[in-house]
């Protein structure tokens, strides 16, 4: 496969690798062969992404490796682990330079994006994703204060509200409703909000998704936050 390629699917990814090794699978790229993954306990990114590669990478020395390379194509190769359960190997060959990693089993991933059929939807206007980035500068980032943490979201008859406060400041908007009506709730964590206006700029966001413990937003290019 193209090696620009699987560099640029893992970059968008990257924002949802942990930044500490306290666990170690939570720094690495998940692989299944159609999709890549990336989890940190908080917010998780899924990209289409057709490779080779089933199992979960190091996220921090797979890219590092791609991005030092100038090849325009790569090479796998992969050792099955000794034991069921257990780590394989993979080579990634990228011209003369070689990266031999360990490939930890996808059993060992500690996430799975959910499925999409239950849950609410809400269409991602310009107008929303506009009025989460500017009612975000209130949220507050402990996740200890729930009454405070995050960005909180009521749908409420034909309105949208938005709520935030870090108790020295508050804001609330409102956008008006283009979905079927129905009264919903959502507390949008505040990894979540900046993500979704981040990777909005590029990547056109499509869709809300609301469902018991968790919200997704979908994109045009497939991705999934």
């Amino acid at each position: 496969m193209l090696r620009a390629d699987l560099l640029e699917n893992l970059k968008r990814v990257q924002p949802a690798l942990a930044q500490k090794d306290l666990v170690p699978v939570l720094t690495c790229f998940a692989f299944d062969g159609a999709t890549a993954i990336g989890y940190d306990d908080v917010v998780a990114i899924r990209v289409p992404c057709e490779t080779p590669i089933k199992g979960c990478m190091n996220g921090k020395l797979l890219l590092d490796f791609l991005s030092a390379s100038r090849a325009r194509d790569l090479e796998f190769e992969f050792e099955a682990p000794a034991e069921e359960g257990e780590a394989g190997q993979a080579t990634i060959k990228a011209s003369r330079a070689k990266l031999r990693v360990p490939l930890i089993p996808l059993t060992q991933f500690l996430f799975s994006i959910p499925s999409l059929k239950k849950s609410y939807e809400i269409p991602l206007t310009p107008k929303l994703i506009s009025m989460i980035k500017a009612c975000s500068i209130s949220m507050g980032t402990d996740a200890a204060m729930a009454w405070r943490f995050g960005l909180t979201m009521a749908l409420r008859g034909d309105q949208i509200h938005f709520y935030a406060t870090d108790n020295y400041s508050m804001t609330h908007g409102t956008v008006k409703r283009v979905d079927d009506g129905a009264d919903h709730q959502a507390i949008l964590p505040p990894r979540f909000c900046d993500l979704l206006v981040s990777l909005n700029i590029g990547d056109k966001a499509k869709s809300l998704h609301i469902n018991s413990g968790h919200v997704q937003a979908t994109f045009e290019s497939g991705l999934r936050l």
